[in-house]
């Protein structure tokens, strides 16, 4: 090696410019994969609500539950529903043809955050609706 030579190397103040990018560049990155996370498992919780408001409804339609009430499910006590159903009349009076049915309407809250806790964030709900027969004397 020569005398006098110099070495080029990287000054302090480059490393520390450096690491500066690196770390504001990891923490933007945590904070987007962050809430790419949170808005999976509202997206996984909306399906699930959706799919338990189906299946609520179609007992309803079945008659297995009274088409009046509500209530939560037992494995997933965030959940809650509610059903109610109203007389309509329908057909065409000139042509002989009305009758009654009921349309019953169902109403499913769900939290729309991932941990489920409804004190951080706030609800959203699904409604639902079918068309059920009257049967006769009611």
């Amino acid at each position: 090696m020569r005398v006098g030579a110099q070495r080029r190397s990287f000054t302090l103040l480059e490393l520390m410019a450096a690491l500066m990018i690196t770390v504001t560049v990891l923490v933007a990155l945590q904070a987007v994969v962050g809430g790419a996370i949170m808005a999976a498992g509202d997206a996984i919780t909306q399906r699930e609500a959706r799919e338990r408001a189906r299946m609520k409804l179609e007992e309803v339609l079945a008659g297995v539950v009274p088409p009046s009430g509500g209530g939560s499910f037992e494995d997933a006590p965030q959940l809650k529903w509610s059903v109610k159903a109203e007389p309509v009349t329908v057909g065409l009076p000139d042509q002989g043809g009305q009758s009654q049915v009921r349309v019953v309407t169902l109403e499913l809250t769900y939290p729309t955050n991932a941990r489920g806790d409804e004190e951080t964030e706030g609800s959203e709900k699904i409604t639902l609706a079918g068309i059920m027969a009257v049967e006769e004397g009611q």
